[in-house]
């Protein structure tokens, strides 16, 4: 069974943070500061996440 995708509003409630720091999470990928895992369905377009990998990414980035 494939994995389905979700939105940037599901996206920051998993991740208990803002629409807006998700945003910025993206922007910080594109700029070569981070890997922040997420795909487009075209440039500039909507963008969507796995949980599987945002859970990988937040075990990954944790704060100590």
């Amino acid at each position: 069974m494939r994995e389905q995708f979700v939105g940037i509003k599901e996206a920051s409630g998993f991740l208990a943070v803002s629409t807006r720091t998700v945003k910025q999470y993206i922007s910080d990928t594109k700029a070569g500061a981070g890997r922040f895992p997420y795909y487009q369905d075209r440039p500039h377009g909507k963008c969507y996440f796995k949980l599987s990998e945002l859970d990988l990414w937040r075990f990954d980035n944790k704060k100590y």
